[in-house]
Order: C-alpha cells, then sequence, then structure tokens
C-alpha cells in the first residue's frame, strides 16, 4: 500500500476505496498528480511548492500521503493550516472520512489529533477560583460561568471550547490562561488539565493539524522535543505562511500587557507599592505615545527617541529584581507554583524591558517599527495604542526552523505561483539560496473546471484608471458600473473591494438603487454575512479583503464577482515601506506585482467552485490591460480571454 501503485489504487475512479465509500466519486487526475508528487516527496524527502486550483481536492491529495507515510515509518505527519475554517474541515470532515475509506488497508488504524493553543480549552484552576468564591465572576458572566462548571463536572469532557455551552468571549477568557500564565507542572489540576491531555493524544497520534499561529509560537519558544520528531511536514494555504511568520515572529506591546503584570506582581508576589509605580510611570508614557500617533499619518516608525522610557524601563528592571530568586519556602527538588510564577514574571518584564527600548531606539534595520491605533483619532489613547515590531523579512529565519529541519515538506496553496513563477514564494520563505533550490520541487497542476464554458472574464471600458488623482471620479464610474451588473445578474453578485471606506461609498450609493437585498460587510458578523448570501440567492454582498480568502459559495447565489481594482498593497503598510527602502530597483518586479498578484489570484477563486458552477468576473481596473505588469495578472488568472462590455456579464448568465 505505501507505494505509487497504493496512491493510484485509492484514487481508482471504478474499485479504489474513495470510489466505493464517496457518492459519484470521480477520478481528478490534478489530485492523483498532487497526490502522487506529495507521496514522492514524503519518501524521498526534500520540498515541495505545489499549486492546487480550486476544485483539485487538495486536502485528500496530501492528508492520504500523510497518513501513509506516518504508518509505514511510525513517524508522524504535520498538517499546518492557515485559519480555523481549514483546520476544523480537516478534523471534523476530511480525516474522519479517510478513516472509513481506509478501514480495510494497511492504514485503517491511523489515528489524527487537532492541537489547539492553551486558551481553547478550560483551566481548572482558574475555574475553581469562582467556584469557591475566592474571585467573583465579571459582571454579567455568573450564568455562564455556572453553566461552564455544570459542563466540566458532568465527564466526559474535553475542556475544549467547541464542545463547550455557548458562552461570551468575555466568560471564556475568565476561565482560560495563556502559555505564560500557566503553571504546567506545578499546577494540582495538572494530572486533569484538558490542554495537557489534547497535548498527550497528539503525541500518540500518526497526522496531527495545527495551525501556523501555534506552530511558529512552539517552533520559536518551546524547547519540546515534540515539534522536532516529525517526518513529512504539509504546508496548507502557504501563500500565507510568510505574512504570517511575520506578526508571530514579531512583538506587541500595550500599556494593557504592563497593566496585567502590575497585577500579577500585586496578586502573586504582594508587591502592591512597585506595582503601583509600574502603572503610574507607565500610564503617562503611553498617553503621550498616544498623543504622538494622533499627530502622524500612520505606517512604519522612523524616528528614534520619539519619547523617553527610561523611567519605564528602570521600573520594569526593578521588577526583575523583585521576582529574582525562589520564594524562600518551597521543598527543594519539587516543582513549585510560586517560584515558577517569578520566574516568568521576571522574564516577562525583562522582554518588556528591552521591548519598549528597542522599539523606542528602532536599532534593528531588519525590522519595521509601527504604532497600531484605531481609525478614529478620537479613540487613539494610552489605552488603545499598541507598540509594534515585525522583520520585514522572514525567509531566513523559516529556512532555519522548518526548512533545514525537516526531512520532508510540502507547501501547498490554489494560488502560490505568481504569473506563472515560484519566484516569488521561494524568496517568502527562504527557498532561494543553491542548498534549498536543490532540494526544491515544484508542479502546478491543472483545473479540473472548464473556464472557458463555466465563465467569463470582463473588463469593461469607460471606467478611468482609480489612481490617487482620479479617485472620486473612478468611486462615481464604479458605483455606475456595479449599479447595472446587479441589474444584468439579478442580483447574485459578491463585490470585493480594496478599501473600506470605496466599500461604504457605494454601499451608500447603491441602498435604495437595487432592487435586491443588499448585505454589507460591517453590518453584522462575517460569518452571518457568508450564511445569509448563501440562502437569499438574489442577495449582493459588499466585502472587503477578509472575504478574498476562505468565502466558499457554490451555485447560482454567486454568479457574478466583482473586484473593484487590483490588489496593490498601501505604501503606507510597514513591509511594503520597508521592502521599497531595501530594495528600491526590485521591489516591483519580485515582491510589489507578485503579492498583488497572488491576491487578486485568491479573490478570483471564489467565482467557480464546482463543475456545476457558472459565473462572471469582471474587475473595474483597466490598467491590467495597458500597464506592462498588467501581463503578470493575467497569467494568473485561469480565465480564456476576456470582453471589454458590461452587457456580457448578463447574456452570458442568461445562457447558462
Amino acid at each position: 500500500m505505501n507505494t505509487v501503485n497504493g496512491i493510484e489504487y485509492l484514487f481508482d475512479g471504478h474499485t479504489g476505496p474513495l470510489a466505493r465509500v464517496i457518492p459519484n466519486y470521480e477520478r481528478r487526475e490534478g489530485q492523483v498528480q498532487l497526490a502522487r508528487d506529495c507521496w514522492d516527496t514524503a519518501n524521498r524527502g526534500g520540498i515541495l511548492l505545489a499549486e492546487g486550483p480550486t476544485g483539485v481536492g487538495k486536502s485528500f491529495a496530501y492528508a492520504i500521503p500523510a497518513i501513509l507515510r506516518a504508518i509505514a515509518t511510525g513517524t508522524p505527519s504535520l498538517i499546518v493550516t492557515a485559519n480555523k475554517a481549514l483546520q476544523d474541515q480537516l478534523a471534523e470532515k476530511d480525516l474522519p472520512l479517510l478513516a472509513e475509506i481506509l478501514k480495510d488497508t494497511d492504514a485503517g488504524n491511523f489515528r489524527f489529533k487537532l492541537l489547539k493553543g492553551r486558551s481553547n480549552y478550560i483551566c481548572q484552576r482558574e475555574l475553581m477560583l469562582y467556584e469557591t468564591r475566592s474571585l467573583n465572576w465579571p459582571q454579567g458572566c455568573e450564568t455562564e460561568g455556572d453553566a461552564l462548571s455544570a459542563w466540566v463536572a458532568a465527564p466526559p469532557c474535553s475542556g475544549d471550547r467547541n464542545d463547550a455551552p455557548l458562552v461570551g468571549d468575555k466568560t471564556w477568557r475568565t476561565v482560560t490562561v495563556s502559555g505564560d500564565d500557566c503553571d504546567h507542572g506545578a499546577c494540582v489540576h495538572y494530572a486533569t488539565c484538558f490542554a495537557e491531555k489534547a497535548a498527550e493524544d497528539a503525541e500518540n497520534a500518526h497526522v496531527v493539524i495545527v495551525n501556523y499561529d501555534l506552530f511558529y509560537s512552539k517552533l520559536q519558544h518551546s524547547g519540546d522535543p515534540f515539534w522536532s520528531k516529525f517526518g513529512f511536514v504539509v504546508f496548507d494555504e502557504a501563500h500565507e505562511a510568510a505574512a504570517i511568520a511575520r506578526r508571530c515572529f514579531g512583538t506587541e506591546i500595550t500599556e494593557w500587557g504592563i497593566k496585567r503584570l502590575a497585577t500579577v506582581l500585586t496578586d502573586k508576589l504582594g508587591e502592591r507599592d512597585l506595582a503601583r509605580a509600574l502603572r503610574n510611570v507607565a500610564a503617562p508614557i503611553f498617553e503621550k505615545i498616544a498623543n504622538y500617533a494622533v499627530g502622524t499619518r500612520g505606517g512604519r516608525l522612523k524616528d528614534p527617541g520619539f519619547v523617553n522610557v527610561d523611567d519605564l524601563c528602570d521600573t520594569l528592571r526593578d521588577v526583575v529584581a523583585a521576582a529574582a530568586g525562589s520564594c524562600g519556602s518551597c521543598v527543594e527538588d519539587e516543582v513549585c507554583a510560586a517560584c515558577m510564577t517569578r520566574k516568568k514574571l521576571a522574564e516577562r518584564a525583562a522582554e518588556m524591558s528591552v521591548g519598549i527600548r528597542e522599539f523606542v531606539d528602532q536599532t534593528d534595520d531588519m525590522t519595521a517599527y509601527w504604532l497600531d491605533k484605531p481609525m478614529d483619532a478620537a479613540r487613539v489613547t494610552g489605552a488603545t495604542i499598541k507598540l509594534c515590531a515585525a522583520p520585514y523579512h522572514v525567509g531566513d529565519k523559516l529556512k532555519k526552523l522548518v526548512f533545514s529541519k525537516y526531512p520532508s515538506i510540502v507547501c501547498v496553496s490554489a494560488t502560490l505561483a505568481a504569473g506563472g513563477s515560484f519566484d516569488f514564494i521561494r524568496n517568502e520563505l527562504g527557498l532561494t539560496e543553491s542548498d534549498m533550490t536543490a532540494k526544491t520541487q515544484v508542479l502546478r497542476v491543472a483545473s479540473p473546471f472548464d473556464y472557458a464554458k463555466q465563465a467569463k472574464f470582463v473588463i469593461p471600458l469607460g471606467i478611468p484608471f482609480p489612481t490617487a488623482e482620479n479617485e472620486a471620479i473612478f468611486d462615481v464610474a464604479a458605483a455606475k458600473a456595479l449599479q447595472q451588473i446587479i441589474h444584468e445578474c439579478k442580483g447574485r453578485t459578491l463585490a470585493l473591494f480594496t478599501s473600506w471606506r470605496r466599500l461604504r461609498y457605494i454601499a451608500d450609493q447603491l441602498r435604495d438603487k437595487i432592487d435586491y437585498p443588499l448585505l454589507v460587510q460591517g453590518d453584522a458578523p462575517n460569518k452571518m454575512l457568508a450564511q445569509m448570501f448563501r440562502q437569499q440567492t438574489d442577495s449582493v454582498l459588499l466585502a472587503t479583503r477578509s472575504f478574498w480568502m476562505g468565502l466558499d459559495v457554490s451555485g447560482e447565489s454567486l454568479s457574478c464577482l466583482v473586484v473593484d481594482k487590483l490588489p496593490f498593497e498601501s505604501f503606507d503598510d510597514p513591509f511594503v515601506d520597508m521592502m521599497k527602502e531595501k530594495h528600491p530597483d526590485s521591489f516591483y518586479e519580485d515582491f510589489y506585482v507578485p503579492r498583488a498578484t497572488i491576491t487578486l489570484a485568491q479573490g478570483a477563486g471564489r467565482l467557480i467552485r464546482s463543475t456545476a458552477d457558472h459565473g462572471v468576473f469582471v474587475l473595474l481596473d483597466q490598467r491590467i490591460k495597458s500597464k506592462r505588469y498588467g501581463r503578470q495578472f493575467l497569467a494568473s488568472l485561469p480565465f480564456k480571454g476576456f470582453s471589454q462590455d458590461l452587457a456580457d456579464a448578463g447574456k452570458f448568465l442568461a445562457t447558462r
């Protein structure tokens, strides 16, 4: 079974296990080719960069080799995902189905585990503090807290929020802890800890599923040998791997974080005077930073020494000194919760002191620094401002932590190549040096969809370029075009925007001018909007970046997809600004255009989700036809040619 012949057998459209279990199963050559190459990489070692368009069936194509290799070698496989929806799909749908499919094969007894961060599990230590009235529930949380207590007391209880009674975020946060706040082996509930039980289950699994955030965090901060034992690693949605790494490898410092440190200082060490001093010195400094931020445009911070933080750093060092050493009352050679708390408090205070100093001095020329603030200037205060720092390029770090560490790695996505080239993703992931290129293979499999018959691409004439000087007239033309599109397509339209400002403007223009239900991002939770859009077949949904990826609407509800402009990132983005500064000659060709190309392809992928779908893709940005970089965008889209007549949108759908 653990051969390429085994892959062929599993995917056989007539007698294979998939055909026997899945109703109306059809063999997809792209899926089989991807599975073969994943299996080959899993066994020979090396790196595979694989692009599998929507509909190929990527999760089965990489999960089956991951399972087979784990069973054959006795070393587990790891699947890393970018979002909760895919994580849940794998754990709740795909892998249970594969367990049924493979039950009569050598891999029939495989085990899998979805591993989550500690805050996804209820903490029995924290819950007991409220149950025993050592602490009072926050206002409005008591009823929900009682429901959680009853749930935990009725075995079997997983402790996982997905299985818990429905409670608000405020209540849930009250009874969870982060890894920094956990007492681990010193906790009296350690033997029954839900998070530890989940980790134990993962130790015995053939396939482990995690998200990028948890994976990167463990690689950076955990010396746990568990994370070194995987023989085969899959990066799904790999086009997001570097962007998520930038965030995870960065730091964020807030006044709330310092106040939380002061609370621990009071509650755990009894250092009330020092805690008060810490709060008193932090508050005015963060207000000064907030006032500074109000007076700036935003974007990357390039002003070393813009505020004096000497007093804050000195006080944080006092915290380090106060927390140093043992509690003085523990038994030698025993794990002491009080000593562990002191150690963590000292480490956190030291990290904050160093982080704040580095942020203000801006000494690392490979790091982007910026102030994250609310869009509304009236809401910018010391309590809402965030001090953020992150490396602008993470390729070297990913090479060290991932690609030089694990023997077999597959990076897969529906959009991995930019304009047909993998050069951009190679650079993002740190795979450009000779030692990496020598062991890296690439694969692009064909789409299972017939775009020539199923889709129409329209770039309508008469709309000005969406440049800064044309912004007002472009908005007017875009609103007029979208109104016509909605009329021609009888609703059934998803419009994706590159800015909140334009989304709000066009929403206001359309509200009284269309005869179809209008759904606007921000008016309701995203999940609810997506569900309403699916159910109300003639509805129109206006959305921004969070809907460019992950939205899956098959059928008539999404018959027309409109994108306002090519999704170039703002030059105010700290990473874009720094990349432009560091690489002025190659910035546009090697970074700016490829990144936007992949984003546009992701957005376009919302349209055709099955062989039964038909739809129209309308791009309102003329630059794709006239600018030199337009060819790269066109090469990344699956459509065959394009029309310049907006009326063709309705005509195409009318014949389907």
